[in-house]
């Protein structure tokens, strides 16, 4: 049996076309391994950062929609029908002659069974 050298054996898997190496470099594993690490946290932070500045978008365009009259439901679940509105706060009828004051971005929602009945959602 001849004998070849190291060299000889490189050579013959570079030029061999049938040659499978079988495993990969410790080199590449590695590499491989940790831009899985720090790639994955990142895709998650862009998708949270994304989805969120949508849901502030569509809680603008929602608030910006709302008129005096309509029936709404604040973030704390208390309905009333809009008074008065300003720049950043409203004024809700909660019950015959009982107005109470909120922040307007407490406003969550339309109430269940008005005519423009319409939660504001991210769908996308």
């Amino acid at each position: 049996m001849a004998r070849t050298s190291p060299g000889h054996r490189a050579v013959a898997a570079q030029t061999d076309p049938h040659h499978v190496p079988t495993r990969l470099s410790p080199m590449n594993e590695g590499s491989l391994g940790s831009l899985l690490i720090l790639l994955l946290p990142l895709l998650l932070i862009i998708f949270m950062i994304v989805s969120g500045r949508r849901r502030q978008r569509v809680m603008e365009e929602f608030n910006a929609s709302l008129a005096v009259g309509e029936e709404v439901v604040t973030t704390s679940g208390i309905y009333g029908r809009l008074v008065e509105l300003s720049e950043s706060t409203a004024e809700l009828e909660i019950a015959p002659r009982t107005v109470i004051t909120v922040d307007r971005r407490a406003i969550g929602m339309r109430a269940p069974g008005t005519a423009e009945e319409s939660a504001p959602e991210a769908t996308e």
